[in-house]
């Protein structure tokens, strides 16, 4: 009778071995060599405390151009400035109208009589020279003196759109004292900035209330126009 083959059996020990699984294989990784620190000696240290840097444009070459070029930026300015304000003079007109009605340009105002004022404005003087607004009025046919002058205003215009009105006795020397004068000059030199390029100017208005800067028209109406 055959005996059942059992694990502790010789016979079943090469049939173990055959069927025995190897040995799992353990995979290692290569290792990286641990990068080697600085010493203590060898390790850069931070500096406690910076070093002044000198800057290009602190530099007494680079301040004196800096100047310079401040300086010729405002002499350029100053010189469109005046050129500007030649060419509007040079350009500007008035417009007066009446019984009859002219157009002045500068030069025509130049060629006129004139009249100089000295007014004080803002605490100091300044002396305006131009035409007298009676002159203006005689050359488009207003006569001085004249029994209905009440009757008649004078409405004057500036480049922005103010207007002033005035009673043609208020103009006039034969009824007030109070002098009335389109400037063109001030202190001898031409109106510039927003004076120009004529000016209105009274006496006796230090705070210059009914002045008109930039005339660009001047109307004769009769009351109630």
């Amino acid at each position: 009778m055959e005996r059942s083959a059992t694990l502790g059996d010789a016979s079943f020990a090469p049939v173990l071995a055959r069927k025995s699984w190897p040995a799992q294989r353990q995979l290692q990784w290569p290792r990286r060599s641990p990068s080697p620190r600085l010493s203590a000696t060898t390790a850069r240290t931070r500096p406690t405390s910076r070093e002044p840097r000198v800057r290009l444009r602190d530099s007494p070459v680079m301040r004196s151009g800096a100047r310079n070029r401040k300086a010729a930026i405002v002499e350029a300015l100053l010189a469109v400035m005046l050129l500007s304000g030649i060419a509007v003079a040079q350009d500007a007109v008035v417009r007066i109208t009446g019984p009859r009605s002219i157009t002045l340009t500068a030069a025509d105002l130049a060629a006129m009589p004139r009249t100089t004022l000295t007014v004080a404005s803002r605490g100091q003087n300044a002396i305006y020279e131009g035409v007298s607004m009676r002159e203006l009025l005689t050359r488009v046919g207003v006569p001085s003196g004249h029994g209905n002058v009440a009757q008649v205003v004078v409405v004057i215009t500036g480049a922005d759109g103010d207007q002033v009105d005035f009673r043609v006795m208020e103009l006039d020397p034969a009824f007030t004292d109070r002098v009335t004068v389109l400037a063109d000059r001030r202190n001898g030199a031409q109106l510039a900035g927003n004076e120009a390029p004529f000016q209105l100017v009274l006496s006796e208005d230090e705070r210059g209330g009914r002045w008109v800067r930039r005339v660009v028209s001047i109307e004769v109406r009769q009351v109630g126009q």
